[in-house]
C-alpha cells in the first residue's frame, strides 16, 4: 500500500531553469545566483512585500496618539519661545551698546569742537606774534591730551616748533649730565625732519623755521664734532627712514670716542 505524503513536512520550493545560462535554482530568488538574470515572478513578489512593509510602517505612523503630537508640539513650541527670547535679548543689548557709543562719540566730538573754538585763536596770536616756543609746547601738550591739533592751519608749523624744544632740551640735559650722547643725537637729528613737512608748510614758513634750526643745528655740530659727512649721513638716514635710530647714532659717535 503506498505511503501517505506527510503533511508536516516542509514544502521545497519549486525549482526552475534560467532562461539566460541553463541553471536550476529556487523560484522564490528574484535572480540567477549563477548569471544575475532577474526571475520576474519571484523579483515582483519580492517588490510586492516591500510595499506592503511600507504600508505597514505608514498605517503605524497615523495610528500615533494624539497626545503624543500635541505633546512634542508644545515642547517644540517651547523651545521656539525661549531662543526667541534670548535673540531679543541679544538683539535689545546690542542696540543699547552701539546707541551708547554714538553718545559717546558724539560727546567726543562737541567736546573736541569746543576745545577747537576755544584752543585755536590762542594759537593764532602766538603764530602771529612768532613766539615758537609756546607753539612748540602747546602742540606737544596737545597730542598727550588727544586733541585735533592737526586740523590746526599752522599744525607742521607748530609741529617742527616742538621738535625744536626737544633738541634745546636734550642738550641742555646733556651739558647737565642727564643725557648720553647717542640719545642727544638721535633727537638732534630732529633738526633734519624739517624737510618732510616741508610740502605742508605755508608760505615763508620753511624759511623762519630753517632760520630757527640754524643755531641749534651748529650747537649740535660743536658738542659731538659732526663732519659735513656726519650731517649728509645723519639727513640720509631721516629722509630714507623717518629717523635716525640709536644704533646709527651710537656707531657714529663711537668712531669719535663719544
Amino acid at each position: 500500500m503506498q505511503d501517505k505524503q506527510n503533511p508536516s513536512a516542509p514544502q521545497q520550493p519549486n525549482t526552475v531553469i534560467c532562461r539566460s545560462c541553463g541553471a536550476p535554482f529556487s523560484a522564490d530568488i528574484p535572480n540567477c545566483p549563477y548569471c544575475g538574470t532577474m526571475y520576474l515572478p519571484a523579483a515582483e513578489a519580492a517588490y510586492m512585500n516591500k510595499l506592503e512593509g511600507v504600508r505597514t510602517d505608514l498605517t503605524a505612523l497615523g495610528e500615533k496618539p494624539k497626545e503624543e503630537l500635541k505633546k512634542n508640539l508644545r515642547r517644540l513650541s517651547g523651545r521656539l519661545l525661549v531662543f526667541g527670547a534670548i535673540l531679543l535679548v541679544i538683539v535689545a543689548a546690542g542696540f543699547m551698546l552701539h546707541s551708547a557709543k554714538t553718545r559717546r562719540e558724539a560727546a567726543r566730538y562737541k567736546a573736541e569742537l569746543r576745545w577747537q573754538i576755544e584752543y585755536f585763536p590762542l594759537l593764532d596770536k602766538a603764530y602771529a606774534a612768532g613766539d615758537w616756543e609756546w607753539l612748540g609746547q602747546a602742540y606737544g601738550q596737545s597730542l598727550s591730551d588727544s586733541h585735533s591739533i592737526y586740523n590746526y592751519q599752522h599744525h607742521a608749523f607748530c609741529e617742527f616748533s616742538w621738535r625744536l624744544l626737544q633738541v634745546k632740551d636734550r642738550l641742555r640735559e646733556y651739558d647737565e649730565g642727564r643725557q648720553s650722547a647717542p640719545w642727544t643725537l638721535y633727537y638732534g637729528a630732529y633738526l633734519f625732519d624739517l624737510e618732510r613737512l616741508r610740502p605742508v608748510l605755508l608760505d615763508g614758513e620753511y624759511e623762519r623755521l630753517d632760520g630757527l634750526r640754524g643755531p641749534l643745528l651748529e650747537e649740535l655740530t660743536q658738542r659731538f664734532r659732526l663732519t659735513e659727512g656726519d650731517l649728509k649721513a645723519l639727513r640720509t638716514e631721516v629722509t630714507e627712514n623717518g629717523f635716525a635710530s640709536y644704533e646709527f647714532c651710537e656707531a657714529l659717535l663711537k668712531e669719535k670716542g663719544l
